[in-house]
């Protein structure tokens, strides 16, 4: 299944470098110069979480090593596939799924938010997945 995710805006997922190497496993932090693990690229993550219980919005921008997807399946490991809202070209990529922040790379933090289901259209909560620290004002 892939999904929508709610509660971010402003989003965009830009692949970039070509993966060619084992240097760096899916999910990790990267620039776009490295090289990812087998079928994996460097892609920008860019969102604005729209907080929540009256939290203040929150700008996140990072690099993650990961592929494009059409479903779970797709994604490395135990990864989910998702697009973010706002992202006009609604880029689907796979995220790592967390429980909690420890579960993510230095530099990522585990968020959760209700998600599009596209075979329903309804919400549904998600479990979390790993995006980038909110960058510091």
């Amino acid at each position: 299944m892939r999904r929508k995710w709610l509660g971010l805006i402003a989003a965009t997922a830009v692949g970039a470098g070509v993966a060619c190497g084992n240097e760096i496993p899916s999910y990790a932090p990267c620039k776009p110069s490295d090289e990812c693990a087998e079928g994996t690229s460097c892609f920008e993550v860019s969102l604005t979480d729209t907080g929540g219980g009256g939290e203040p919005m929150r700008a996140r921008e990072g690099n993650a090593c990961t592929r494009l997807c059409g479903a779970d399946s797709d994604c490395p490991g135990n990864g989910a596939c998702y697009a973010l809202e706002g992202d006009e070209r609604e880029t689907y990529i796979c995220f790592e799924r967390c429980e909690d922040a420890s579960y993510c790379w230095q530099g990522f933090d585990c968020l959760r938010a209700l998600v599009i289901d596209p075979t329903t259209g309804g919400t549904m909560e998600s479990g979390g997945i790993c995006v980038p620290l909110p960058i510091e004002s």
